[in-house]
């Protein structure tokens, strides 16, 4: 049968797919070795092997990228820990909802929705980030400024627009210290959906809309566009400030002088800068 074409062109197919399947196999197969010294400080020693892949050694040791990155994981935990604290000292959560907050605070980890496909050192400070958020609004909100002991025997607000007028100020204050808290318990939920951004984009997009609708800017592609533009707003603005109060010192009553004509000079020309060159 083999001298036949037919069965001779099955059988080097065959023989071809074979191959190629044990080149796939064996290249599947292969090992990877990482050599782990144990005192990385001396050039003596040979250390230990790792068998592991690339991915796998990055998502096992999670090592930081710089000692700024490790001091900062530091001060995120540590205000993590603080703010879970003072939210437990001030009588906030109650039965359930307090042992859905220690939940909450032991899941302040990377995010469960991260890619597999490599390691997103930004989704590490997602949840720790958004929750010292949330619970320092809860905290601001639940500070003595206000009388908590008229919101217990006050009648409740109930969120009743109809109402907002006839109730306590202390009331709708609770009201909304209460909502605020409920959206931390919250929090493993919008993670695990993805109804969050990230800790970059929120802040693009705070600092875009602030450079837009307070300084009259455009918009930004990046978190380093962004941060330009709003630093040079920012300065255009104490600049400019600066000049209007030396010309309103010095004249307070008319605009008749030399430092008001220089103030409005460098008005239009920093105006024309910051239109041209953002």
């Amino acid at each position: 049968l083999h001298r036949l074409p037919f069965f001779s062109d099955i059988t080097s197919l065959g023989v071809s797919s074979t191959a190629e399947a044990r080149r796939h196999s064996s290249a599947a197969s292969r090992s990877y070795y990482y050599r782990l010294k144990l005192f990385p400080s001396k050039k003596s020693g040979k250390g230990i092997k790792l068998k592991l892949d690339r991915l796998a050694v990055a998502a096992l040791f999670d090592r930081n990228n710089s000692i700024l990155s490790c001091v900062f994981d530091v001060i995120l935990a540590v205000s993590v820990a603080g703010l879970a604290g003072s939210l437990l000292t001030r009588s906030i959560f109650n039965g359930l909802s307090l042992i859905l907050f220690a939940i909450v605070v032991a899941g302040t980890h990377p995010d469960a929705a991260s890619p597999i496909h490599g390691f997103n050192w930004i989704v590490a400070y997602s949840r720790p980030v958004f929750f010292c958020l949330l619970g320092l609004i809860v905290l601001l909100i639940d500070v003595a400024w206000w009388d908590h002991g008229l919101a217990e025997t006050v009648i409740a607000w109930e969120w009743n627009p109809y109402r907002l007028g006839s109730v306590a100020s202390a009331s709708v204050i609770e009201a909304i210290r209460d909502l605020m808290a409920t959206l931390v318990l919250l929090l493993p939920i919008a993670f695990t959906l993805g109804l969050l951004p990230q800790v970059n984009t929120m802040l693009l997009h705070v600092m875009e809309q602030v450079e837009m609708h307070v300084f009259g800017g455009t918009a930004c592609f990046s978190l380093i566009s962004a941060c330009i533009q709003l630093t040079k707003s920012l300065l255009a603005f104490a600049l400019l400030s600066l000049l209007a109060h030396f010309a309103h010192r010095d004249h307070p009553h008319s605009t008749q002088n030399v430092i008001f004509s220089a103030f409005a000079a460098v008005a239009v020309s920093v105006s024309f800068f910051l239109s041209r060159y953002y």
